[in-house]
């Protein structure tokens, strides 16, 4: 077997593409360095593999398709090429216009009609962005886009937000704590308890339990005991007491009183930030800025603030 065959072994081993330098490891028990430097470099550039990403350890995989047997003509398959390479991340069309404009295409209407083409035949697909609706991201047809598009476990299939299953999930956490004699549950023991006693539209992850016992706490319907072994500290600030995020280490007791403000129906619990967003308003992401304003764009235009 030549080093190409044993680097396309390599990549093909992962349907959904596979580290750079996880495949350069495994292909290198087998090949030198150079062959793995050649090899790949030459795969790459015959479009047989494809690198999905330039940051620190990029994506490579084979093609979904076999370009041949998409009968083609050469400006579809100059766009084509470019949709494949992108993956799971999606492409606008202006980016599509940007990198393949002058390369054989010298109006701009031509690469657009060959991404129509391709939309038509049902080679590409198109995706709205949860970030901006009126992006349209397009990937090729049978890719999954990624989270920060399509919006993760928390949106239904029209990418709106899935409140009835937010509101199933929020009801069984409650009736856990309702329901049972022990006062203080850890979110392992709640997320086992609705497998076994709930009956949700879906399957939720111990994940999925987590962010919602995180905004039943900040909606002061339970209220957090410990952040793994170290207990919470009674304050004013509920930031001072723990991790203002979700914690699979987290113990939680029903609080003395209920809440009112709902706050699984702001966008706040659908944000691919909220794990690294500081309500306090001292950190990078936050909702508050130093003087006590709204600054978070999503949050904002929930708010109506524009």
């Amino acid at each position: 077997m030549d080093f190409e065959s044993i680097i396309l072994s390599v990549v093909r081993s992962k349907e959904d593409g596979i580290p750079e330098s996880e495949a350069q490891k495994l292909a290198c028990q087998s090949i030198s360095l150079s062959e793995w430097t050649n090899g790949l470099q030459s795969l790459i550039t015959s479009n047989i593999i494809i690198r999905e990403s330039d940051g620190e350890d990029s994506i490579i995989r084979a093609p979904k398709t076999d370009y041949a047997e998409l009968h083609l003509n050469g400006h579809q398959l100059m766009v084509y090429r470019v949709v494949d390479m992108v993956g799971s991340k999606g492409i606008t069309e202006d980016d599509i216009v940007k990198k393949v404009h002058g390369k054989n295409f010298q109006l701009k209407k031509d690469i657009k009609k060959a991404l129509k083409s391709l939309f038509e035949a049902d080679h590409v697909q198109k995706v709205r962005s949860i970030q901006n609706r009126k992006e349209v991201m397009y990937l090729v047809k049978g890719i999954k886009p990624i989270e920060s598009i399509a919006g993760g476990r928390w949106y239904t299939h029209d990418k709106g937000f899935d409140t009835a299953f937010v509101q199933e999930l929020r009801s069984s956490c409650v009736e856990c704590f309702q329901r049972l004699k022990q006062t203080e549950f850890g979110v392992a023991f709640v997320h086992k308890w609705i497998m076994k006693n709930s009956n949700c539209s879906r399957v939720p992850s111990i994940d999925d339990v987590s962010e919602i016992l995180f905004t039943l706490e900040l909606d002061e319907i339970i209220q957090a005991v410990k952040w793994g072994v170290q207990p919470v500290v009674e304050c004013h600030s509920r930031i001072a007491a723990g991790p203002p995020r979700p914690s699979l280490n987290a113990t939680y007791k029903l609080a003395r009183k209920n809440g009112s403000l709902p706050f699984f129906e702001s966008p706040c619990t659908s944000c691919q930030y909220l794990r690294d967003c500081d309500p306090d308003g001292h950190g990078m992401i936050s909702p508050l800025t130093a003087n006590g304003s709204v600054c978070c764009p999503y949050l904002q235009e929930w708010l109506c603030l524009d």
